[in-house]
């Protein structure tokens, strides 16, 4: 009985976590930017020492994510790894903004559009653990990369109901063009 009800109690928690659905998102542009020159906060530090730019991503989105994430209360960040192994993740701080900033540093402005928002990737990676899994993930280059990068945006709540973007793909190719 015990395992039965645990399991029902699983699928309501699993099934809530989809219940605001996904949004619709478009690559608009990248951009490079130096390191000093980006508004991380703790940045560069929080970055590392290793050479390199920061790529700026921009995305434009059918949703306004600043918008939701202040009625609903959600923490905003992003997933980044090589498509299409989740597991080869690249360096980022998760952190996603708009035209107002941040957008977990401002919960009750209002005013943005929020359906234009960027994030950064580091350009090099360092070899490293990931903390949760424990798995080695090997440094990499995107100068010279041959693998598409998979990115998706991502609002939930601290019970991880919320908004998932759609997986963007954004071809090796016109990576490697940007930061010829």
């Amino acid at each position: 009985m015990r395992v039965v009800v645990l399991a029902l109690l699983s699928l309501c928690v699993c099934a809530s976590c989809m219940a605001w659905g996904s949004a619709g998102i478009q690559l608009q542009r990248l951009d490079l930017k130096d390191r000093a020159d980006q508004p991380v906060p703790g940045a560069p530090g929080q970055w590392g020492t290793l050479p390199g730019r920061l790529v700026r991503i921009t995305f434009k989105l059918e949703k306004n994510l600043r918008e939701a994430k202040n009625v609903k209360h959600l923490q905003v960040g992003f997933d980044a790894w090589f498509c299409p192994d989740k597991t080869r993740q690249l360096s980022f701080l998760p952190l996603v903004y708009d035209d107002r900033g941040l957008l977990d540093d401002h919960w009750d402005e209002t005013g943005s559009s929020g359906n234009e928002v960027w994030v950064y990737i580091a350009e090099i990676g360092a070899a490293r653990v990931d903390v949760e899994t424990r798995k080695h993930i090997p440094a990499y280059d995107l100068r010279t990369n041959t693998e598409d990068l998979c990115l998706r945006l991502r609002a939930r709540n601290m019970a991880l109901q919320g908004l998932t973007t759609k997986v963007v793909r954004i071809p090796a190719a016109v990576i490697a063009e940007k930061l010829r």
